[in-house]
């Protein structure tokens, strides 16, 4: 039985079709003893939301102190709220929404320190929200979400909390959606649905095209909140037009407005080819504004906001006095839609002017994806500009594009960007603005891993010219490398409309010493982002200019560059699993261990170099062992295409890398190529690997390669810590570690 699971620490029964009461008591017969779920102390997930589930909610589930989540959700439960889940000091989310739970708010919940969701609509709870919570005693500091919505609760918001959802940025969200009195609706109505989500699309696809109309100025919240209100029949049809009475609608009073907020129903225009307005409901319909809720009397339903009204202006705002018209919104809710031409290039540029010296233009730009949004201004007037997204300030600037112009970048997630422009300095005069998202991936190598020997940092970047890595020193002096761009990446064409996207560059970690150290990516001279290699510094991706990726990293060497005439083997017990053994060989060509057969068997005979092209194919060397994440690299003093086939199979690499060592051969130094495999995914055996430039024979090796686990490609879940005594030297110990990212092992230490 379930209650005999003590230890347990997850349970979720959750969106099944369970019936019943939920299971916990106590045995009053034989010492009180807790019965079923109370059992379960060291519970920490309670979900048995989504079910059928009726009766009162067990006080006894009070003594599962353990417990952080807590959800019961979306069943058929009764009765109140017990005070008893006051004593779940520990809990997090405590969902109770859509049940049948009546009576008042325990005061209680005000001590659940931790609670940060709290979730009770659709419930018919009556009362008030105590008024002791947000004080000393109960100060439920870690909430950020209450919702009472479709409650019969009354009242206001007690005032410490209210102060919280007015901070800004607020620190508590609040809803509170309800129709007062659904028993007295109007005939031909039988219930009312309430929706809340983004602005609504119009024919412009500019909501702020809204007009308020004169005499009215109003302000909406940030984000805006838009709620559709939908009349419904008996057959569960919406009734179109003016109903026969009029309903009272109470909508959440959004954060940083103050009196007096009225609602605004969206009125559609006439003609479907022009923007609808923002009808503002006056006092006379009843308007209602506490600090919990705006309500109304509404008797045409469609979309509605709350905002604030003030009186209209006499001059100022940016136009006026045969000033040029103000063309962009004053303020983030009434922000000019910006938009990206199409999906690739994913960019876009609208013209402006700053009109006076307090003059600020608002923009909002829609994302659908990820990435590093990078805005500029062009033209002669001054600039500076700052980017938010979700209420967060994401930067600033007030140089760095051409001449006087701004440009700054900073990474973005899918949804509203929110992009202020004015002039630096009091400046004033037209501008244009450019927003361009960079899309893309630093992959290797993984953030916070450890490197050695041989290693290619690769990934993907949209519709990039140029990708550099750089890589930061322990000295603090940075050293920047051309990677190669353009390798056939087939994963990628669903985000980027092509497949032409991958980018990869060879590097002996060994020659930036042991230590940590940071690699950055840039794309067309913007960074992307950072991998930090312990060990190694900062190493950033780099394309065109803006930085895509960054990544710290570890880096142990062997005390030299690149070890030569070191012999290597051995047995690595309990790996992958228990009773199982590796074997592992030094590879000198890839300055690392890599996994070979427990019985190597005949040695493998290497193939001759075809001496055609000036070039060579340095990896993987000849008759060598190979596992896990690899690169097949060398380079060519000349070529339009390097192909490597693999037992045949052609697979176009990166070509056109910087190669300094090449440059007395070739006379130039773009010459390296790179290709990075997952060896696994051609099977344990012998492969062969040649190296075709521009469809000539350069190289080819023989190789044998080594699997994990022979059914799967990508093992995940493993880690292995291992001493290697006698390694590289009689008296040293070298260490080594199972790195998933490279599905090999890599040297971490050397004592």
């Amino acid at each position: 039985a379930l209650d005999n699971l003590t230890s347990l620490q997850w349970l979720r029964l959750n969106n099944n079709k369970l019936t019943g009461t939920i299971p916990a008591g106590t045995d009053t017969d034989n010492g009180n003893n807790p019965t079923g779920l109370a059992r379960l102390t060291s519970l920490q997930h309670l979900r048995l939301d989504n079910n059928q589930l009726k009766g009162q909610i067990p006080i006894e589930l009070g003594s599962l102190t353990q417990l952080q989540w807590l959800l019961l959700s979306n069943n058929q439960l009764t009765g109140p709220i017990p005070i008893q889940l006051g004593s779940l000091t520990s809990l997090q989310y405590l969902y109770l929404h859509s049940n049948k739970l009546s009576g008042a708010i325990p005061t209680e919940l005000g001590s659940l320190a931790s609670l940060i969701w709290l979730l009770l609509y659709n419930n018919p709870l009556s009362g008030t929200v105590p008024s002791g919570w947000g004080n000393a005693t109960y100060p439920l500091t870690d909430l950020t979400r209450l919702d009472l919505s479709f409650t019969n609760l009354t009242g206001t918001l007690p005032s410490a909390l209210a102060t919280r959802r007015d901070a800004d940025p607020p620190t508590l969200t609040v809803l509170w959606h309800r129709i007062v009195d659904q028993t007295t609706l109007p005939a031909e109505v039988a219930s009312v649905r309430i929706e809340w989500g983004s602005p609504p699309d119009t024919p412009s696809d500019d909501p702020t095209a809204f007009s308020v109309g004169p005499p009215a100025r109003t302000t909406f919240p940030e984000p805006r909140q838009i709620y559709t209100l939908t009349a419904l029949d008996s057959g569960d049809d919406a009734v179109t037009g003016r109903l026969s009475a009029s309903i009272e609608v109470c909508l959440p009073r959004p954060a940083g407005l103050a009196a007096p907020l009225y609602l605004y129903r969206y009125q559609p225009a006439a003609d479907a080819t022009q923007p609808g307005r923002w009808e503002r409901l006056t006092a006379g319909r009843r308007i209602i504004a506490d600090n919990l809720a705006v309500c109304a009397a509404v008797s045409q339903f469609s979309d509605f906001q709350v905002g604030q009204y003030t009186p209209p202006s006499t001059g100022g705002g940016g136009g006026g006095g045969g000033r040029p018209r103000d063309d962009h919104g004053n303020s983030a809710a009434q922000a000019t839609r910006i938009a990206f031409r199409s999906a690739t290039p994913r960019s876009g540029s609208i013209a402006g002017r700053i009109n006076t010296r307090r003059d600020v233009d608002y923009f909002r730009l829609r994302l659908t994806q990820a990435g590093v949004l990078v805005i500029e201004t062009n033209g002669r007037t001054d600039t500076r500009g700052r980017v938010w997204q979700a209420g967060e300030e994401l930067g600033t600037a007030t140089g760095g594009g051409p001449g006087t112009n701004f440009r700054l970048a900073a990474p973005v997630e899918a949804g509203d960007v929110i992009i202020a422009i004015a002039g630096e300095g009091g400046a004033e005069g037209a501008y244009t603005l450019r927003a361009r998202l960079v899309v893309g991936y630093l992959e290797n190598p993984a953030p916070s891993s450890f490197q050695s020997g041989l290693g290619l940092i690769s990934g993907w970047v949209c519709e990039a010219e140029g990708v550099a890595i750089e890589i930061e020193q322990e000295d603090g002096t940075v050293v920047e490398v051309a990677a190669a761009y353009g390798t056939e990446r087939a994963d990628t064409a669903g985000v980027c409309g092509d497949s032409d996207n991958g980018f990869g560059v060879l590097v002996n970690w060994n020659l930036l010493g042991d230590g940590e150290h940071a690699v950055r990516m840039l794309v067309n001279g913007v960074a992307l982002g950072w991998r930090v290699v312990p060990g190694v510094g900062a190493l950033p991706a780099v394309v065109d200019g803006i930085e895509l990726g960054r990544a710290p990293v570890t880096v142990t060497t062997l005390g030299a560059e690149f070890r030569t005439g070191l012999w290597g083997s051995f047995l690595v017990a309990d790996f992958p699993r228990a009773g199982e053994q590796v074997h592992l060989v030094w590879q000198e060509s890839q300055q690392n261990f890599v996994l070979a057969p427990v019985e190597l068997g005949a040695a493998l005979t290497p193939a001759p170099s075809s001496g055609a092209i000036e070039g060579v194919l340095e990896n993987p060397g000849p008759a060598s062992y190979q596992s896990g994440i690899g690169v097949i690299s060398g380079w060519v003093c000349a070529a339009d295409e390097v192909v490597i086939e693999i037992n045949g199979q052609p697979i176009a690499a990166a070509a056109g890398t910087e190669r300094g060592d090449t440059l007395d051969t070739c006379g130039d130094v773009d010459n390296g190529f790179g290709l990075l495999v997952n060896w696994a995914e051609f099977g344990v055996g012998v492969h062969e690997v040649v190296a075709l430039v521009d469809g000539v024979e350069l190289s080819r090796a023989t190789v044998a390669v080594t699997m994990v686990d022979e059914t799967e490609p990508f093992v995940r879940g493993l880690a292995k810590r291992v001493e290697l005594p006698g390694f590289p030297t009689p008296e040293e110990t070298v260490t080594l570690e199972w790195q998933q990212t490279q599905q090999n092992f890599v040297i971490t230490g050397v004592d």
